[in-house]
C-alpha cells in the first residue's frame, strides 16, 4: 500500500512488459507527462488489483492508454483518459470512467461479476465478451460491434445497449431502457429472449446505413 508503478509517455512511447503476472496493493499508472503513448504488456498469468488498490489512466494528453494484462479487479480502476484493454477483464471492484471518456475492449472478455461502474463515460466491444454472472447490466451505455452479449442469469438493461454490427445476445434480457440497433453491414443475431417494460425503448434505426436485427 502506497507505492506508485507508473508507465509514463514522458520522452518517448513508455511500455513495459512482464513475463508473469503479481497483485497490485498500490497505485498502477500508464500516464502520458508529454504526447507519448503508454502501454503495459503481460504475456502470462494476471495482474490482481487487489481491494484497496488502484489501476489509473491519466496523463496531461489523450494518447493511447493500452492495457495488454488479464485483469482480476477488487479494487478500483479510474480511467481518466480512453483507454483498451485486449485481454481478460474480471470485474467485481469499482470501475470508473470519466464523462467523455471511452473504455475499449478489442479482442478482449469483460467478465462482470457485480460492482458499481460510474464515472459518466461509456465502455465499447470490438471482437470482444461481455459476460454478466448479475442480474443488472451496469447503469452505463454498452456499444458492440463484431461483438457478443452473454450472460449466467436472466439480466436487466436499465441504460442503454447499442448495436453496430455483426453481433450476437446469447443473453434473456428485460429491457426497462434503451436497446438501438443502427448498422446493417452484417446482421444482428438475437438468440436470447427478450422482454421490454412500459417506457423502454427498442430501435431499429437505419441511422449510418440499412439497420437489421434478427
Amino acid at each position: 500500500p502506497g507505492s506508485v508503478f507508473r508507465i509514463d509517455g514522458r520522452a518517448s512511447a513508455a511500455r513495459m512488459t512482464f513475463a508473469n503476472g503479481f497483485t497490485n496493493n498500490g497505485l498502477l499508472e500508464l500516464y502520458a507527462t508529454n504526447n507519448y503513448n503508454a502501454s503495459l504488456v503481460m504475456n502470462s498469468g494476471e495482474i490482481v488489483n487487489a481491494p484497496g488498490a488502484t489501476i489509473r489512466v491519466d496523463g496531461n494528453y489523450n494518447r493511447t492508454f493500452t492495457l495488454n494484462a488479464s485483469v482480476d479487479n477488487q479494487g478500483t480502476i479510474e480511467v481518466n483518459r480512453s483507454a483498451t484493454f485486449n485481454q481478460t477483464h474480471e470485474q467485481s471492484g469499482d470501475l470508473i470512467v470519466a464523462a467523455g471518456r471511452v473504455l475499449s475492449y478489442v479482442s478482449a472478455t469483460l467478465n462482470y461479476n457485480g460492482g458499481p461502474i460510474s464515472g459518466g463515460g461509456s465502455l465499447s466491444f470490438d471482437q470482444s465478451t461481455f459476460h454478466s454472472t448479475v442480474p443488472n447490466l451496469p447503469v452505463r451505455k454498452l456499444a458492440f460491434q463484431r461483438s457478443t452479449l452473454s450472460s449466467s442469469v436472466p439480466v436487466t438493461n436499465s441504460d442503454t445497449l447499442e448495436f453496430n454490427y455483426n453481433n450476437t445476445i446469447t443473453a434473456d434480457v428485460n429491457n426497462a431502457g434503451v436497446i438501438e440497433v443502427i448498422y446493417f453491414f452484417q446482421y444482428n443475431n438475437w438468440n436470447g429472449n427478450l422482454t421490454t417494460q412500459p417506457g423502454s425503448v427498442f430501435r431499429i434505426d437505419g441511422r449510418a446505413s440499412a439497420a437489421r436485427m434478427t
